[in-house]
C-alpha cells in the first residue's frame, strides 16, 4: 500500500498508545492524525482504520494483510464470483456462486473434482450460469 486513498463519513480521531500508526489522514481538522494503525498481541496483529476508506484503499489493504498472513484465493474468479471450502469427515468441499447477471467463467487448476449435484468429474474451464452455484468434491 503506498499513495493516497480517499475517505468520507466517519473520520475517528484517535491516538495510538500502543499501537503503530502506519497512515494517517492528509488533510483538513484531521491532517496527521493516525487513520489506520496496528497493534501486535502474541503472535497476532490487530488492525484499526478510523475512516470509511474507499474500494481501492480495501483491496489494497485486503490483499497487503492476506499475503502478509500467507491466506491465498481457493481460485482465480471473475469480480461477483464467491469461493468458499469447507471439509468435512476428511472430504474437502468447494462451492463457488455467481453473483452475476452473466455467466462467468472458473478455472479448475491442478485438482480433479466431483460436482456433487450431477456425480461428474470436472476439471479445467467451467462456465457457471448467471447466479449459479457450484458445489465440488475433491477427489
Amino acid at each position: 500500500m503506498s499513495g493516497s486513498y480517499s475517505c468520507n463519513l466517519l473520520f475517528d480521531l484517535i491516538h495510538t498508545e500502543a499501537a503503530e500508526a502506519v497512515a494517517e489522514y492528509g488533510s483538513d481538522f484531521y491532517k496527521g492524525m493516525p487513520v489506520l494503525t496496528v497493534n501486535q498481541f502474541g503472535k497476532g496483529k490487530a488492525w484499526y482504520v478510523a475512516s470509511s476508506p474507499d474500494a481501492e484503499f480495501l483491496v489494497d489493504f485486503l490483499q497487503t494483510v492476506c499475503e502478509e498472513a500467507g491466506v491465498e484465493p481457493l481460485l482465480a474468479v471473475p469480480e461477483g464470483v464467491e469461493t468458499t471450502e469447507r471439509v468435512k469427515d476428511g472430504q474437502t468441499y468447494l462451492f463457488v456462486l455467481n453473483h452475476n447477471n452473466e455467466e462467468a467463467t472458473i478455472e479448475l487448476k491442478d485438482s480433479q473434482y466431483k460436482e456433487v449435484l450431477t456425480d461428474e468429474q470436472v476439471s479445467g474451464n467451467l462456465v457457471l450460469k448467471e447466479k449459479g452455484v457450484l458445489i465440488l468434491a475433491k477427489v
